[in-house]
């Protein structure tokens, strides 16, 4: 029992630690703003929807305004169902981000614990299930990322229908600005660049363990 619960400890530590990298990597990306400036320029999106660039730029920076809380929509660009979703977005936004800064707290906390808990064994134990719970993690983002490569429509459709409990998300593309200024070629682009960011991130993990297990390979 005693085994269990020290174990049961660590896992918490990298899951902790896996999670809020995970949350960081989609938020970050996400708002990474020369993403969005490429593809608009890349498939001369303001020229399609009749403004200048500098105004696409205009609506999408208030976008991310908007998603961190610091300013309300452009009404005037964003039809009334485009504002109502992206307030369902918007909350969305602002858990994942509390949940991310309350993980990586979480993770700094047993860190500190459990060195103190384990001590000497402590580089063993980690190492072990570092290894099998890397695993775990990396096994699912490649099978999403093989879902996503096949059938990306169908990913995303289940993707709003699990987080949004409404149809709002459902938005019509002869109305709406932003689906005009977001189609489908772009999330995909986006989400395969966060998958992609994660699978490096991942393998830098993985290069880094062996790094400090050769460095520390006395003590484990």
């Amino acid at each position: 029992m005693k085994n269990f619960i020290k174990n049961l400890l660590v896992l918490l530590q990298l899951f902790s630690l896996f999670l809020a990298s995970i949350l960081f990597f989609i938020l970050k990306i996400s708002f990474y703003f020369p993403i969005y400036k490429s593809f608009y320029l890349k498939n001369n999106l303001a020229h399609k929807l009749g403004v200048s660039n500098e105004q696409l730029l205009n609506y999408t920076e208030n976008l991310f305004a908007y998603l961190k809380n610091n300013t309300s929509l452009d009404s005037s660009w964003f039809t009334n169902k485009d504002i109502l979703h992206m307030v369902d977005v918007r909350n969305l936004y602002l858990i994942s981000s509390k949940i991310m800064y309350l993980l990586f707290f979480i993770f700094i906390i047993l860190t500190i614990s459990n060195i103190f808990i384990f001590k000497k064994n402590y580089l063993k134990i980690i190492s072990k299930l570092f290894n099998r719970l890397l695993a775990i993690f990396m096994l699912l983002i490649f099978s999403l990322a093989l879902y996503i490569s096949i059938n990306f429509t169908k990913f995303w459709i289940s993707f709003h229908e699990i987080l949004f409990s409404n149809d709002l998300w459902l938005l019509d593309p002869a109305e709406s600005n932003l689906i005009k200024m977001f189609p489908e070629n772009f999330f995909f682009f986006l989400v395969a660049s966060i998958v992609i960011s994660l699978i490096i991130y991942f393998v830098l993990l993985i290069i880094l363990k062996k790094i400090l297990s050769k460095k520390y390979a006395n003590k484990l």
